[in-house]
């Protein structure tokens, strides 16, 4: 809830905060979000928080080893690490403001062939990971005889872009010693946006 709130009010103005609501899961953690922003038009525009198993499936998801991308010659770039909790909160925190952004100010988001136009090399070879990463996770959701609606809802480009701005958000602070300050700089990196083509 800190970071998510954090994380909004760098990217947003103080005037334009989102309201965080914490609420009871009504579905099993592992396999729907502990964080959600909800942004349509029938409803108000919140954070949603799911408490219920919270604690359980944030020390499973911290003892997973995470993909860091960082520079580095063909081969090299990526990296495996265990996140530490403050990455692990600003990760989810990342993605769900990134969802924000999508929904209020229609960024242009990133998809898998933005890599061909894209300077920055970490953020590249980002993209270029999360491109195999997805399609080896819809492999692994049809196989697990996952439903239509949830593996196209987990498929969604929305999705892709976020997880491309969190992992990118994490591999700056990695490449930068891996302290979080929580300074415009971040803000910066959530705001990125795909280049016009």
């Amino acid at each position: 809830m800190v970071a998510i709130s954090a994380l909004d009010e760098l990217v947003f103005s103080k005037k334009e905060r989102g309201m965080i609501n914490i609420i009871p899961a009504s579905k099993h953690p592992h396999k729907y979000p502990v964080a959600y922003h909800r942004g349509d038009k029938e409803s108000e525009e919140c954070y949603l928080i799911f408490v219920n198993g919270i604690a359980d499936y944030l020390k499973e998801e911290k003892s997973k080893k995470r993909v860091i991308i960082k520079n580095g010659r063909p081969g090299n770039r990526a990296k495996l690490v265990k996140n530490s909790w403050d990455e692990m909160f600003f990760r989810v925190a990342a993605h769900e403001v990134r969802h924000r952004l999508q929904n209020k100010l229609k960024i242009r988001k990133f998809t898998p062939k933005s890599a061909e136009i894209i300077d920055d090399r970490i953020l590249k070879w980002t993209i270029e990971f999360y491109a195999v990463e997805f399609e080896e996770r819809k492999k692994i959701y049809e196989r697990d005889g996952e439903s239509e609606d949830y593996i196209r809802d987990r498929m969604k480009p929305r999705e892709f872009d976020a997880s491309v701005i969190e992992s990118f958000v994490i591999s700056k602070i990695r490449g930068n010693g891996g302290k979080i300050s929580l300074n415009k700089k971040i803000a910066s990196l959530i705001k990125t946006e795909r280049p016009r083509q």
